[in-house]
């Protein structure tokens, strides 16, 4: 069963980009997506990408950046080497937008700072905030 869906999360690995038999370069998206419906549950959903697009993501994107994506929610049942029944997730005919990277390279000190900038701006509309140091 196909149905169209919009899915927000976060890459849970870098792009390796790889090629088919036919030549056509595909890099595979893993995205972790919380589902507040149950109880916070991740679901992990792959987004295949191909040719000039997977290059960019190779390119581009890093591990827990932020990924919403629409298209065809695709589910493929499966058992695992333990006999357990499970279900994978793909996105078909996706339409990738990537998000923010993750902070980890920002110091907390210059993330305050920002924040309270930014806090600044929003108590005082028509003042711009000082520039960033």
């Amino acid at each position: 069963m196909l149905s169209t869906t919009t899915i927000t999360g976060r890459l849970t690995h870098a792009p390796e980009l790889r090629q088919t038999p036919g030549g056509k370069d595909v890099t595979t998206l893993r995205v972790a997506v919380s589902d507040h419906r149950l109880d916070g549950a991740t679901r992990f959903v792959d987004i295949d990408q191909w040719e000039q697009a997977a290059h960019h993501a190779y390119d581009h994107l890093t591990v827990g950046q932020e990924i919403a994506a629409e298209g065809l929610l695709d589910a493929r049942p499966y058992v695992t080497d333990a006999g357990e029944p499970r279900v994978g997730w793909t996105l078909l005919r996706p339409r990738v937008e990537w998000g923010s990277k993750p902070l980890r390279d920002v110091s907390t000190e210059r993330m305050m700072d920002e924040a309270r900038r930014r806090r600044e701006a929003l108590q005082h509309p028509g003042t711009a905030p000082p520039p960033a140091a």
